[in-house]
């Protein structure tokens, strides 16, 4: 037998890593490199022209922008509360605030930059005089138009005192017209003290500022419900209700300054985002930025299956502080919602509004018909209540008190910190979809109230299980098989031991009522849908995904760019608001385009594109993260018209 002095010894193999083996080509001397250096010919470049060409709207787009405006009614909204807040009656504008908005429309949806040199340069110099007249534009135009301008002639004094007379005219007009919206009191573009910066705030009350705040709301949702109503009628009723709702920051271009700074910022609106947790200025970890938050609601098609018969739109949404009270938020986006008639069905959001209090989120969601789909942490799982009649909360849903704890702890054994313990994702499905047998059920639907009437599942005239503490359920009860017997296969319940000295009200009695605030805990977790069951799980990683493919298409898509901050130099919570108000309607419009350019047609005439698969996504509890699951594909990943 060899020992282990006659072994041989394996030779030691070098780790390869990017720091030791990544390429680097070095860099010649100066001879080197005249040697190998291309001949660069001499350039003549001064006879180029190099005029400003201005790219032209010819009269159907400024007709067909007009008509999204008037369809909107933003523009005659914001001039009759213009006109009621005037004291005299002035005179006419010359640059009326349809125009504006138009011009805004214009340049949010061709991938400009919303400044206020491109907005007077669409209304001057790249519509005719036709269209200004149908706008209603009565400001003089520039005595020397720039494309009659050569490339080496000086524009004249009148020239040059034209363009900044009439970019201030423009600046003007868009803050009487922001002015009608602002809910904010804070002076803009001057680094204050905060001492100073109060003393200089508007006067405005509180029920003021929340009208002012309902009017912005009212603005931004009516651009989003216009462009999402461009959808063909067919299509658009294929929407029944499903949204999600999350929140995106909006960098800001002005530099921040920290909470405990006693100089504000130039746009003291802003705050800082900071990721994970609530993402306000005290809360998160991590890199931070300045920005607004935009809460946006997006409108999903839930149906399962492989087939989308619409594409994920922006339906409504508000802006405020990062982490400033984001139920407050969905609030004011319920509101319109319910104002515009909008069908409800299911809503998904992530961890931040499980977290809300039940009254400000969960029951303010169920007041207007939604059913709340919700994902758990950690702290979340398994066991999160018993209420007064012995029936327990085991993640949102409602069971026998007798359930066996592995399949109350399941998706705690899923998530143990300790590999070794923790079960597999198909032994976890396993245990979720045998959670089935002791489930209370549903007697009623819910009442008006928020009240509703249970029975565990040995209860009633036709009970699913059998129970020991319910005589009538042990009775035999023979029903025909798949396989063509006919025995009485249902679960047998085991009580086990009681609950204190007797058994509670809901093993006793055929039905017992659930009604809203019996435990605030119980009105935030509750939900429908058997927290990850096959229904419950797709519709909350379809819905989520889809919000998450809105957000990373209206940032990144070339055209809207709404994490472009340079694009949005107008300081302020009302400009910032009406500008993603309009890029979000932008790229809700271009999103449609590419649907009904892309999408096939079925024998019975309906339009739909192909789903990408959510086999991965899938394999994550809902809500969470496991390490053992592959990630989510990133929103990047998915269809365009997703």
């Amino acid at each position: 037998m060899a020992t282990k002095e006659n072994k041989e010894k394996k030779p030691d193999i070098p780790t390869v890593t990017a720091s030791s083996h990544r390429p680097k080509v070095p860099t010649g001397t100066m001879t080197e490199l005249r040697a190998i250096q291309p001949p660069v010919p001499a350039l003549e470049a001064d006879d180029l022209d190099i005029r400003a060409y201005h790219e032209q709207y010819i009269d159907p787009h400024v007709q067909s922008a007009s008509a999204f405006i008037k369809r909107s009614g933003i523009d005659h909204f914001m001039q009759e509360h213009h006109n009621a807040s005037k004291e005299t009656r002035g005179r006419k504008e010359t640059i009326p605030f349809h125009a504006i908005l138009v011009a805004m429309w214009l340049v949010a949806s061709t991938g400009g930059n919303l400044w206020m040199t491109n907005i007077r340069d669409v209304l001057f110099h790249k519509i005719n005089d036709r269209s200004r007249h149908a706008l209603g534009i009565t400001y003089p135009n520039r005595p020397t138009h720039p494309h009659h301008q050569a490339r080496n002639d000086k524009a004249s004094d009148a020239d040059r005192r034209w363009d900044e007379a009439s970019e201030r005219a423009v600046a003007r007009t868009v803050q009487r017209m922001l002015r009608t919206i602002d809910p904010s009191v804070l002076p803009k573009n001057r680094n204050l003290p905060y001492s100073e910066l109060l003393e200089k705030a508007r006067p405005l009350t509180l029920a003021e500022q929340q009208e002012l705040q309902a009017r912005l709301d009212w603005v931004c949702n009516r651009l989003l419900e216009t462009a999402f109503k461009t959808l063909p009628r067919r299509i658009r009723r294929k929407y029944k209700g499903s949204a999600c709702i999350d929140g995106t920051p909006m960098r800001l271009s002005s530099k921040g300054r920290g909470v405990e700074n006693e100089e504000c910022s130039a746009d003291p609106d802003g705050g800082f985002y900071r990721r994970g947790g609530d993402h306000s200025e005290t809360g998160g970890f991590g890199k931070s930025f300045y920005a607004l938050d935009i809460s946006l609601l997006v409108a999903v098609d839930c149906h399962h299956g492989d087939k989308q018969y619409m594409p994920a739109l922006p339906l409504a949404m508000t802006t405020d502080r990062p982490g400033v009270d984001p139920a407050g938020a969905a609030r004011r986006i319920f509101a319109y919602i319910e104002q515009a008639g909008y069908p409800v069905r299911w809503l998904a959001g992530d961890l931040l509004y499980t977290d809300q209090k039940a009254e400000k989120f969960q029951t303010a969601a169920r007041e207007i018909g939604y059913k709340p789909v919700l994902g758990y942490g950690p702290k979340h799982h398994g066991l999160q209540g018993t209420h007064k009649t012995g029936a327990t909360m085991v993640e949102g849903n409602w069971f026998c008190p007798h359930m066996p704890e592995p399949l109350v702890n399941a998706t705690v054994d899923r998530r143990n910190p300790d590999k070794d313990q923790r079960i597999s994702h198909e032994e976890w499905q396993q245990r979720i979809d045998q959670r089935a047998t002791y489930a209370l059920r549903g007697k009623e639907t819910r009442r008006d109230d928020g009240s509703q009437r249970f029975g565990c599942p040995a209860s009633g005239a036709n009970p699913t299980a059998a129970c020991s503490l319910k005589p009538k359920s042990e009775r035999d009860r023979p029903t025909k098989q798949p396989d063509g017997s006919v025995i009485d296969a249902r679960p047998t319940i085991n009580p086990g031991k009681t609950i204190g000295d007797e058994h509670p009200p809901v093993c006793k009695q055929d039905t017992i009522t659930i009604r809203p605030g019996d435990k605030e805990t119980f009105d935030r977790y509750w939900q429908d849908l058997m927290y990850g069951g096959v229904q419950h799980h797709t519709t909350y990683v379809r819905l989520r995904q889809a919000q998450e493919g809105v957000h990373g298409f209206a940032k990144a898509h070339a055209a809207q760019a709404l994490d472009n901050p340079q694009a949005r130099l107008v300081r302020g919570k009302a400009a910032q608001s009406l500008f993603a108000a309009f890029l979000l309607a932008a790229a809700s419009v271009a999103k449609i385009r590419t649907f009904l350019h892309t999408a096939e047609t079925d024998a019975a005439g309906e339009r739909w594109v192909e789903r990408a698969p959510l086999t991965s996504a899938l394999r994550t509890p809902p809500g969470d993260k496991d390490p053992d699951a592959e990630p989510d594909p990133p929103p990047g990943e998915l269809p365009e018209a997703a």
